[in-house]
């Protein structure tokens, strides 16, 4: 499923393609990302988590304020983890995308 993930990118990148050569662009680019997707889908959740346990504590100061609050995170979270999941699609479906990727987060790391 995982390996999946990115087919609907590819379709999006090239209509002419059929749903098994999108699946299949996905599966060869996804290869070695699992854990990759999987921590960042994680950390997706533990915010959701978060934001819902922060509109909650805001609750008693008003139901107006606290939908209000709610939408503008709902807004923030879901354009923040598309803008992540698009990244991680470029990276994986470019040439040397990941190896770059890897390069310029050691160089961060040494820094």
């Amino acid at each position: 499923m995982i390996r999946c993930s990115m087919a609907s990118y590819y379709f999006a990148e090239d209509p002419t393609l059929s749903a098994t050569e999108a699946i299949a662009k996905s599966q060869e680019a996804m290869a070695d990302m699992t854990q990759t997707t999987v921590s960042l889908t994680v950390s997706f959740v533990v915010l959701s988590i978060f934001a819902q346990l922060f509109v909650r504590a805001l609750l008693p100061a008003g139901l107006v304020l606290t939908l209000i609050v709610w939408q503008v995170l709902y807004i923030v979270l879901a354009t923040y983890s598309n803008a992540a999941f698009a990244s991680l699609y470029v990276t994986v479906s470019s040439k040397d995308g990941v190896t770059k990727a890897r390069r310029k987060m050691n160089i961060m790391m040494k820094a």
